[in-house]
């Protein structure tokens, strides 16, 4: 894995979707994905940054699997990206 040539906005919505479940339907709209209730996990589909707004921190794309699986080649590798 050579983490420069990962266009990691390109994987943002599908590592969201592995690690969070669908988004929010009601909260979802083509720029900004949203999981949760309330939305209080969105995504930047854009720019691929993820926000947890009841924690108050984000990252991009490999914060989010590392917070939320740990090994960030592992996963990739795993799911192929």
């Amino acid at each position: 894995m050579n983490g420069d040539q990962i266009d990691w906005a390109a994987i943002g919505l599908d590592v969201g979707k592995i690690l969070l479940g669908e988004p929010n339907p009601h909260l979802t709209t083509r720029k900004q994905a949203r999981w949760g209730s309330n939305g209080s996990i969105s995504l930047d589909v854009a720019s691929g940054r993820f926000y947890d707004h009841e924690a108050g921190e984000g990252g991009g794309v490999a914060w989010l699997i590392e917070r939320d699986h740990g090994n960030v080649r592992e996963f990739l590798d795993r799911h192929g990206f």
